[in-house]
């Protein structure tokens, strides 16, 4: 059955009663005493999952109750506030979810029979779009368009299983995440056919069992090296030269993933990075989502958008005359397309070049996002990005194979410079010839006069 979830989120935030928030806030990892924002957008966004069943706080009293009995008990007590968590986390997903089916005195679920089928469909909906907003990839616990729970389906293809939800709820949940194979990791393949390498995630493939990791997502709907430059390797490139449209998203297992849709290249990247920090990292990494893994996700943000340093006299000489908005460098470049990205964020833009996104997965600007752009880039290194290390390489092998794909990119690709020095002489060449041709007739006309 599938959820509908509430669009109302700003409203819901703001109409919340404050003693939810702060169970949620403090349930979340953040604790009683945040008060510089940070956990806004998170929480904006998990209100935006509200299926609109009920009311909102007992639908927040729920998710802070599934969060307690899942997580560890780390401690975050403060100001009176006792978690209730216990070592019950160890126990399987399905197991949790038959306590609450049989739970009479549950509020959210007071429309249903206990212990009746109609109540276990719903209890099952809830609990699982609970656990994929609080995890950060809510689009894999609820279908898509009629298609099976992608994180279940990924249990079962690991595992060589036909699908069974049944078999894959009875992991617990860092099992589950861990074994259906859609973080990003260095395990991950790419789907080799024919001889031929394919990086990024087809939206044509045919049979859902393949022998790749990526396969394993669905779609958007070579040799490696150790060390890949910045400048190399960036959004700027990425967009420009390999024709690649990005596309923010809130399912946190598809940052920097490749996907094939309707024959464009989309390069998605997670649109939350505030969920990552301040408290929520902790008890994320608690569930098995690794802490490497949210520091290469933090760092891949400059590296894209910050891939190289400006010059002093270049910033001095360029507030004069304003190279930001027309200089052609890799940094101005770079600085504009990062403007664009978050002015498309902050206007809460409803489409993504051909996808249209519904309101509640439309991702919205987090401040967080501004910050992690601006940093210092580092260079793509094997060591220090181990897990996204699969996904980057992808995205190398792409760009490397593009070919220019308008008459304008030929000026700006200089990767093969023979064939860009071969046409702007040609070019060159070809406006002389233009020039003297012009000649020519004005001389024949000027005889005649």
């Amino acid at each position: 059955m599938a959820i509908k979830r509430s669009s109302t989120t700003i409203s819901s935030y703001r109409q919340l009663s404050p003693d939810a928030l702060q169970s949620l806030a403090v349930a979340l990892g953040y604790g009683p005493d945040c008060k510089n924002g940070d956990e806004t957008p998170y929480i904006k966004y998990i209100l935006s999952q509200y299926p609109g069943k009920g009311t909102l706080d007992d639908y927040v009293q729920l998710f802070v109750k599934v969060v307690e009995h899942f997580a560890r008990d780390d401690g975050l007590n403060g100001k009176g506030l006792t978690l209730r968590r216990t070592q019950t986390n160890t126990g399987s997903i399905k197991k949790y979810i038959d306590t609450l089916v049989a739970d009479a005195t549950e509020p959210y679920f007071q429309d249903t029979p206990p212990s009746s089928d109609v109540r276990e469909i719903a209890v099952t909906d809830t609990v699982l779009l609970i656990l994929g907003s609080w995890t950060l990839m809510q689009s894999y616990f609820i279908p898509q368009r009629g298609e099976k729970r992608r994180i279940l389906l990924a249990y079962c293809m690991n595992h060589g299983k036909d699908f069974s939800e049944a078999l894959a709820l009875r992991e617990t949940l860092p099992n589950l995440l861990r074994k259906s194979g859609l973080l990003p990791s260095s395990k991950e393949s790419a789907y080799i056919k024919e001889g031929a390498t394919t990086f990024y995630v087809k939206d044509d493939d045919k049979d859902p069992y393949q022998s790749s990791q990526f396969s394993l997502h669905p779609s958007l709907g070579s040799v490696e090296s150790l060390e890949i430059a910045t400048t190399t390797l960036n959004a700027f490139k990425l967009v420009s030269l390999g024709a690649v449209r990005i596309l923010w998203t809130y399912n946190l297992s598809r940052h920097m993933l490749l996907s094939k849709h309707a024959k464009k290249h989309y390069l998605e990247l997670f649109a939350l990075p505030s969920a990552l920090s301040g408290g929520p990292d902790k008890t994320l990494r608690d569930i098995g989502i690794s802490g490497d893994l949210i520091e290469e996700i933090q760092q891949s943000y400059a590296n894209l958008f910050n891939p190289k340093k400006t010059f002093f006299l270049h910033r001095y000489f360029g507030s004069m005359v304003g190279l930001r908005f027309w200089c052609w460098c890799l940094c101005c470049s770079s600085l504009r397309l990062r403007d664009r990205q978050l002015r498309k964020l902050k206007t809460e833009s409803h489409a993504h070049g051909s996808i249209q996104l519904t309101d509640s997965a439309r991702p919205r600007y987090d401040p967080g996002l501004g910050r992690l752009m601006n940093a210092k880039a580092d260079r793509w290194d094997q060591t220090e990005f181990e897990n996204l290390w699969p996904r980057i390489i992808a995205l190398d092998a792409h760009l490397s194979g593009s070919r220019p794909w308008s008459f304008w990119v030929i000026f700006r690709d200089r990767r093969d410079s023979v064939q860009f020095w071969t046409f702007l002489f040609g070019t060159v060449i070809l406006l002389l010839t233009f020039v003297q041709v012009f000649l020519g007739i004005a001389q024949v006309v000027g005889s005649f006069n």
